[in-house]
């Protein structure tokens, strides 16, 4: 009978749909791991700007035997995850990985993968040492001889995979990958790019872990937020080490650095949420009007059924190191690209800071009904584009169960779930941005006026006379002839003309003392310029000492 025959060159057409980049691939083959209860992985890269590099990665997961490796590992599109609620064995998370990218992602980076696996016995895992083990596997998957047979069929009586087991006691379990030679050179742009897109695989721990006391100035919405779903909290690291390891200087900034702190939590059971937008310690000693407000709302029935918790550090007068920009978005743990990237938009921030003007934040003026706090026709001149921004929004498949990537693992297919995380969050950075306004203008206010009044001030004042103290002297005039017209109204027995005087003279006394603590701050700002003035001098006579013609010019 007549069939189906499949090219051998499907692995690399796939491999191309599936797997969009290198880090990408890297990302499936740490799910894999992920999915093998480890809670560790490393990943080594050595030589990989030669052609000969190879990159190495290693896990403490349960591993896996011959059957699983024939059934599972070589099986593309396989359904051993797949089911309403599949969990790994130990820690019992929800699978991430799916339709045999792992492989294809093997395929991207590298000819020829070399797996040796070390399989759990099913006895208990020590919390030190990991799984024990009694079984291993040594295979290799050979891609150019792959591709060079004609049918996939033919693949089983060639060489291009080899598999072996044996025994293997006193062993932790585990699995390690050997990805060489690579496809291609890596050059120091292709290390870089995959630094950028890596160093936030996993949610930074300053940005789920408590808050220090010395950041938040009022208790945090969260205390700590839930990254995955997993019934038996075990941890789960990834370290880079060789050629991928990354330095100092690509370690994200302190929540210190922000102005603001924004959390979100949507609870899917309670149909509830809360968004919390607070100030953090330093904001409030600069602006001690600024408050924060918790909003607490039943979610309407025509919302969509989704859970996630969020929180953004917002940075008011500079930039989050560039590694970090943005507001990523992570689904079981795992970062979701190219949300937050450096050209990508998808909260909108970057377009509304370009076009932004005189008027009130349009989200919060349709909620009116919300009690949210009082708006401002100018407080859309505060929006700030991505790079003020830090943060992750965090997703599980059991809060968002509808939720689809797209074929090349980059983005979720649009859904009413997606669309209503993608509102909620802007909507909590509106509400930033109205409260930052609210806090900022009263100041900014203050300022202007005080600049006014100096400005008049020196218009009046003699050449060399400080505006401050033209001030000064103009004050105690007022207060001298206040005092003069009291003393008449007394002798005169004008005892309401007296009141109103004296009324007068306090409140010149009161702006004596504020144009005094001026005085004091315009004392030091004049020491510091006469300062720079000789510093600036005596540069100029050094430059000038060695060529006595400069000096004569």
């Amino acid at each position: 009978m007549p069939g189906f025959s499949v090219d051998t060159k499907l692995f690399r057409e796939l491999g191309e749909l599936l797997v969009g980049r290198e880090s990408t691939a890297l990302v499936e083959l740490i799910k894999n791991a992920y999915d093998a209860d480890a809670t560790k992985v490393t990943i080594l890269g050595e030589g990989i700007a030669k052609a000969n590099g190879r990159i190495i990665v290693t896990d403490n997961g349960v591993g896996m035997t011959e059957t699983e490796f024939t059934e599972g590992f070589l099986r593309i599109a396989g359904r051993s995850k797949l089911g309403a609620d599949r969990r790994s064995p130990w820690f019992q998370r929800r699978y991430t990985g799916e339709k045999g990218v792992g492989r294809l992602a093997a395929h991207k980076l590298a000819r020829l993968i070399k797996i040796i696996s070390r399989r759990w016995n099913g006895k208990d895992r020590d919390p030190v040492a990991g799984f024990p083990s009694d079984e291993i596997i040594d295979a290799a998957i050979n891609w150019d001889k792959i591709e060079a047979l004609d049918s996939i069929n033919e693949i089983e009586t060639s060489d291009a995979i080899t598999l072996n087991s044996d025994s293997s006691f006193g062993r932790s379990s585990g699995t390690t990958l050997t990805l060489s030679p690579l496809r291609k050179q890596w050059t120091e742009r292709d290390r870089e790019q995959f630094v950028d897109e890596v160093a936030t695989l996993t949610p930074p721990e300053v940005l789920v872990e408590p808050l220090r006391s010395t950041v938040a100035a009022a208790p945090p919405l969260l205390d700590k937020l839930n990254v995955r779903d997993e019934l038996r909290p075990g941890g789960f690291e990834v370290s880079y080490a060789g050629d991928l390891a990354l330095s100092e200087s690509e370690l994200p900034a302190e929540a210190e650095s922000a102005s603001w702190i924004i959390e979100i939590d949507c609870d899917k059971d309670k149909r509830r949420l809360r968004i919390s937008v607070l100030p953090t310690r330093k904001t409030q000693a600069e602006f001690t009007n600024a408050e924060s407000f918790v909003l607490n709302r039943k979610l309407e029935e025509t919302d969509p059924l989704v859970g996630f918790q969020a929180r953004l550090f917002q940075m008011s007068n500079g930039q989050w190191p560039k590694r970090y920009q943005g507001v990523r978005v992570y689904f079981e743990g795992f970062r979701v690209l190219p949300y937050g990237d450096s050209r990508d938009d998808w909260l909108q921030l970057d377009r509304d800071y370009r076009s932004r003007g005189h008027t009130e934040l349009g989200r919060l003026r349709k909620r009116t009904g919300w009690d949210l706090p009082v708006g401002n026709d100018k407080e859309m001149l505060a929006i700030q584009g991505n790079t003020a921004f830090f943060g992750a929004v965090l997703i599980t498949r059991s809060g968002a169960d509808e939720l689809e990537m797209l074929v090349n693992r980059e983005g979720f297919i649009p859904s009413k779930q997606f669309d209503f995380i993608t509102e909620t969050v802007r909507l909590a950075i509106d509400l930033q941005v109205r409260l930052r306004y609210a806090a900022t203008s009263e100041v900014k206010q203050a300022r202007q006026i005080t600049r006014d009044r100096q400005q008049r001030a020196a218009q009046r004042a003699a050449s060399g006379q400080a505006p401050t103290a033209y001030n000064l002297r103009e004050l105690h005039e007022v207060a001298r002839q206040s005092l003069n017209n009291a003393r008449l109204a007394i002798s005169t027995g004008r005892a309401e003309d007296a009141e109103a005087e004296f009324v007068q003279l306090e409140e010149n006394l009161l702006s004596a003392v504020e144009l005094g603590d001026e005085v004091i701050s315009e004392a030091t700002m004049f020491r510091v310029v006469a300062s720079l003035g000789l510093e600036h001098a005596a540069f100029i006579h050094e430059v000038r000492s060695p060529f006595p013609q400069c000096a004569n010019a």
